[in-house]
């Protein structure tokens, strides 16, 4: 449970807190920021498969497809196995990174795209 961040075969490493203390968002950011992605990425183990950032990127076109059908973030959250919270932060992340304002203008993109 809780966001996925990364891959590693066929595992998917989740971030969950059970805390949300003040360094919390910190970190899950990190995690799924350029330096995140490539300090994890980097990390090999002899013998052990390389870790992958591409889960936390697939869950947020996940997101913003259902968003942009008309679900709600609990529904869409539903049906990702997410809470309504982590599509809320997916959502804030996937506006900030496209300029956009809200659900209206994502629909608009990614009808504009098809």
């Amino acid at each position: 449970e809780g966001t996925p961040v990364f891959r590693q075969d066929d595992t998917v490493w989740h971030f969950a807190s059970t805390e949300d203390g003040p360094h919390t968002q910190a970190f899950a950011d990190w995690l799924v920021s350029a330096v995140g992605k490539g300090t994890i990425e980097g990390f090999k183990p002899e013998g052990v498969a390389l870790f992958s950032a591409d889960v936390a990127v697939k869950k947020k076109v996940e997101v913003a497809e259902l968003i942009a059908k008309g679900l709600s973030n609990p529904q869409a959250a539903e049906g990702l196995y997410l809470s309504g919270r982590t599509v809320g932060r997916h959502l804030e992340r996937i506006y900030r990174k496209l300029g956009i304002s809200g659900r209206g203008e994502l629909t608009e993109l990614l009808e504009s795209a098809e």
